[in-house]
């Protein structure tokens, strides 16, 4: 018999069991892995080369930029996310929930074109009523900051961004990786291209990020909605429309939550430290937001690969395994940012933005557990049972606030950082119990107490790393990484086919080595 553990069987049935027949079924399930890791590794691999770009690009915009305007786009970023999170209404979930819940084309069109219909509209009063009463409302929300021009400038950048909603989840529900990340990619490049010269050569500022975000959003929209229409012509259902409803409702409430933990520290930090300390944090904060982009761009990939098997019944097993690997990447990641930086940080950034250095450790950590967040809420969304996705954040969400006003006024920003980490721990935790109870998925949680907690040690023996040389510096972190992989392999972490996979490509890379040789 296998271990009961909730473990994938073969990884701890004993080899003297039924050799030949382990052998061939071990096979198959890695063919099916592989195929499911492939597709998977293509969005991720595609999602993640958009969050560098970004992050290529930042020290130009830091050396541009004062850390008071690094602390207006930080605290735009916040109300754009704040925004981008309430006008879809939930939306987003459900255009990918309500794709793969459609018995034939006829019944997704109705469904697609009634969310298309809500996203025109909707947004579009919510931004007039902004118009009227936005600056009055943001003399009070950020008082530095003033809705004209900044934030009105933010508001429409974000309805414009949200017309990619349904094409993009789309091609990612029919896993068509090359036009999904063709269009992202694009975005991308035209929003940053924009910025550069509105910034460096135009030396608009920050109104330059702002005017690039824009004018970027608004190009892609005209493409965004000529594909919507060309797939799904909008049509109405007033019962699809109210089933709809009732699946994004409470993830509106989610996203509100979401949003206090993501962003709301900047507006929180806005009235007990200065802009400048603002612009530090959200320095800092956007590069250890690498890990949770990759935790985004990770579960985005993932998710098809989940209905797909939990709606046929097959690959089940397997399709829940990948997660195993890909939260090592998300680790991997977290403790190579955490490290990386220490030695980059010099001549990444200007010495203004020094401080910045122990917020991305702190932010990194919590992006593995978001990352453990997505995996575990998918038991949720799967039901349909979305009214627990805001208890669990806002349980979470109330435990940041308490947090932030208790102790950012005595002990400063990193107190907001610290709290981010906290906040997402809760999340997990609260997503393990409830998932768990509703409907129970056979992940491999040995491995991943493993995993997390070996990244939480040598991500701490790298913050409280003592002053040395740059030449024993170095020494230091090569050291962490190797002890990294090692305590892994002690612990117990990789399989036996994890083992036999490592040592063939080891044999591999070593012939190649030698017949270079």
């Amino acid at each position: 018999m296998c271990s009961a553990s909730g473990a994938a069987e073969f990884s701890f049935c004993k080899p003297s069991v039924t050799k030949n027949v382990l052998s061939r079924g071990d096979t198959k399930i890695t063919k099916t892995m592989k195929q499911i890791f492939g597709r998977t590794a293509l969005f991720f691999l595609g999602n993640l080369i958009l969050r560098f770009l970004g992050l290529i690009l930042l020290p130009i915009y830091a050396r541009y930029l004062s850390p008071d305007e690094y602390g207006i786009w930080g605290l735009s970023n916040s109300i754009g996310l704040f925004l981008n999170l309430m006008l879809p209404f939930g939306m987003l979930m459900a255009v990918g929930r309500f794709y793969f819940d459609a018995r034939d084309e006829s019944e997704r069109a109705t469904s697609l074109g009634v969310i298309f219909i809500f996203l025109v509209v909707f947004p579009l009063v919510v931004l007039l009523l902004l118009e009227r009463f936005g600056t009055s409302l943001f003399m009070w929300i950020t008082p530095g900051v003033p809705y004209v021009p900044y934030m009105r400038l933010t508001s429409w950048a974000t309805y414009f961004s949200i017309f990619s909603i349904i094409p993009l989840m789309v091609l990612q529900s029919r896993e068509q990786a090359g036009k999904y990340l063709l269009l992202n990619l694009g975005e991308a490049i035209l929003f940053h291209a924009l910025a550069i010269g509105f910034v460096v050569f135009g030396k608009w500022g920050v109104l330059g990020m702002l005017w690039g975000s824009l004018l970027s959003n608004v190009v892609f929209a005209v493409i965004y909605i000529y594909q919507t229409l060309r797939w799904y012509p909008p049509r109405f259902s007033f019962p699809r429309f109210i089933e709809i409803f009732r699946y994004s409702l409470p993830l509106v409430f989610h996203g509100m939550a979401g949003w206090i933990l993501m962003l709301s520290d900047r507006v929180i930090l806005e009235h007990w430290v200065s802009l400048a300390q603002v612009g530090i944090y959200s320095l800092g904060y956007t590069i250890g937001m690498i890990v949770q982009n990759a935790a985004d761009a990770a579960t985005t990939a993932w998710f098809p690969a989940f209905y797909a098997s939990r709606n046929s019944g097959e690959n089940a097993e397997q399709a829940t395994e990948v997660v195993t690997y890909i939260l090592w990447g998300i680790n991997a990641i977290a403790l190579l940012l955490t490290i990386g930086l220490h030695h980059l940080i010099g001549w990444l950034l200007p010495v203004a933005y020094g401080g910045a250095e122990p917020v991305v450790v702190w932010v990194a950590l919590s992006g593995v557990f978001v990352q453990v967040y997505y995996i575990l809420s998918y038991s949720i969304h799967y039901l349909k049972k979305t009214g627990y996705l805001a208890i669990i954040s806002w349980s979470s969400a109330i435990v940041n606030l308490m947090i932030n006003f208790a102790l950012i006024p005595r002990y400063g920003y990193i107190v907001a950082a610290i709290s981010t980490l906290i906040a997402y721990m809760v999340m997990a935790g609260l997503a393990f119990l409830i998932g768990n109870k509703l409907y129970p998925i056979k992940y491999e949680f040995k491995r991943w107490i493993i995993l997390i907690a070996s990244t939480i040690v040598f991500c701490a023996a790298s913050a409280l790393r003592p002053h040395l040389s740059a030449f024993w510096d170095m020494g230091y972190s090569l050291v962490l990484i190797a002890g990294w992989l090692a305590a892994l392999s002690f612990a117990g972490f990789y399989s036996t086919r994890d083992r036999t996979f490592i040592r063939e490509r080891i044999s591999v890379l070593a012939s190649l080595v030698y017949k270079c040789g």
